[in-house]
């Protein structure tokens, strides 16, 4: 199919909900927004497809910041495209299992793929060059913020399918779907060919992502929503089972260390032997010119008490 024949289908999130997917939902899950657009296309894909996993070619600009900490990009304009294939498998049921399953697959994804197209083009791998490319992109744009005056753009830089190509450029997906904020609400675009798909196909799946994203917004306003993931702690190690055990639904949790070599052996023996005195340390000081004791005796158990560590006892 070429670009000839591209047709386009946008729906739009109302203002509250775009609030809420902006702001509310990320910190529930501690997702980005991406997370979150990818897990309610993946269930409507999925749900297409009959499939439990989908392919999805995503598309990024290339200039995320944890990526060039040690790069000065301020002196450049433009985008540096990145895209890299992702199978995305969408768990069915309730939204909190989705996001928290589609937010660690994206998070394996090395440095969000941006050394994928060296790895295909250069390293001559079959396992990379033999693969054919998903059928679906995805590309979310950010936030455009428009001024009165004269339309200046403020923020993200317009991208997407705007009729840049050549008309008989050949369409490298079948379905391209573009998501971006533009005067406070979510806006996604569906491109596709009308040789290859139906309109009211495509609007099917355009409304279909819509009401997902409107269920996930609607479930992480739920007090009983929310939890982390092992990316989230990364230094722990643990699978979701421990991390679901530990932090529950981690809104009192900021993060979980490892311990260190002298905590796991405090920790082995006490549960070893929870009566052992293997770790108590007993140390006696005599103090002199102590001219008030019931002012000492007193200051001291308020150190004691603030201190659970400590197992402290004034003898007279």
């Amino acid at each position: 199919t070429t670009t000839t024949a591209t047709r386009e289908v946008t729906v739009r999130l109302d203002r509250d909900r775009t609030d809420g997917l902006l702001l509310r939902v990320p910190g529930v899950y501690r997702t980005r927004v991406d997370d979150v657009l990818l897990t309610a296309l993946g269930r409507v894909l999925a749900d297409w497809t009959g499939r439990d996993t989908v392919a999805v070619g995503l598309e990024g600009h290339g200039r995320e910041d944890q990526l060039f900490e040690d790069v000065d990009l301020s002196r450049t304009v433009g985008w540096f495209t990145s895209l890299c294939p992702v199978a995305l498998t969408v768990p069915a049921g309730d939204w909190g299992t989705a996001l928290k399953s589609v937010k660690e697959q994206l998070r394996a994804v090395p440095d969000r793929g941006l050394g994928h197209g060296v790895l295909r083009h250069l390293a001559r791998d079959a396992r990379l060059t033999g693969t054919p490319a998903p059928g679906v992109s995805f590309n979310y744009l950010g936030r455009f913020d428009w001024s009165a005056e004269g339309g200046t753009l403020i923020g993200a830089v317009p991208g997407g399918l705007g009729g840049a190509e050549a008309p008989g450029t050949e369409r490298p997906h079948l379905l391209d779907v573009v998501a971006r904020v533009e005067d406070d609400r979510l806006e996604i675009t569906w491109h596709y060919s009308a040789g290859r798909h139906r309109e009211e196909t495509v609007t099917a799946l355009a409304e279909g992502m819509l009401r997902a994203l409107t269920d996930i917004v609607a479930h992480c306003a739920r007090p009983d929503a929310g939890g982390r993931t092992p990316s989230d702690f990364p230094l722990a190690r643990l699978d979701q089972t421990a991390v679901d055990r530990i932090a529950g639904d981690g809104r009192d949790v900021a993060d979980v260390y490892p311990l260190t070599p002298m905590q796991s052996g405090m920790l082995f023996h006490s549960l070893l032997d929870p009566a052992g005195r293997t770790y108590v340390n007993q140390v006696q000081l005599v103090l002199s010119g102590v001219t008030d004791p019931h002012a000492l005796a007193e200051a001291w158990q308020h150190t004691a008490d603030g201190n659970p560590v400590l197992r402290t006892r004034l003898v007279w």
